[in-house]
């Protein structure tokens, strides 16, 4: 598998939150079953958002049947002006997704299922925070 691990932040923040910022993107493959995992953590800059984006959108786009996890427990939300609250993710590709499941405050899972409508997918899927045991389940993870 594959994995991104995305740290930006101001030069004036201090270690304790050097920790908290970052976004991490899992590519699991079993035979023929994809599954990625994306862990958005922390307050996002706009320049996680142009490294996050991309490398997404390439990552998902060669496959079938392919299951995303998103896990938003822990993100804060974003930079004052970044990009991050209009995030939509291109359709352009027509990747074949099965299954999107969301994880995390009913804010962000609502924010995410917003991005992620232009994808083909055939189910989605919120958690609260406290059922991720539950998306592992149902997503087949």
């Amino acid at each position: 598998g594959s994995a991104l691990r995305v740290e930006a932040f101001p030069e004036a923040v201090g270690p304790e939150d050097r920790r908290t910022r970052m976004i991490d993107i899992q590519l699991l493959q079993k035979g023929a079953d994809t599954l990625v995992t994306c862990t958005l953590q922390g307050r996002l800059t706009a320049r996680e958002h142009d490294v996050f984006l991309p490398h997404f959108e390439s990552e998902i786009r060669h496959f079938t049947d392919l299951r995303v996890l998103f896990i938003l427990t822990e993100l804060k939300g974003w930079c004052r002006g970044s990009p991050w609250r209009t995030l939509s993710f291109n359709s352009q590709h027509r990747t074949n997704v099965a299954k999107i499941a969301l994880v995390g405050p009913i804010r962000r899972t609502r924010w995410m299922k917003q991005a992620c409508q232009p994808l083909s997918y055939k189910e989605l899927k919120r958690f609260f925070t406290k059922d991720i045991d539950d998306a592992w389940a149902w997503i087949g993870g």
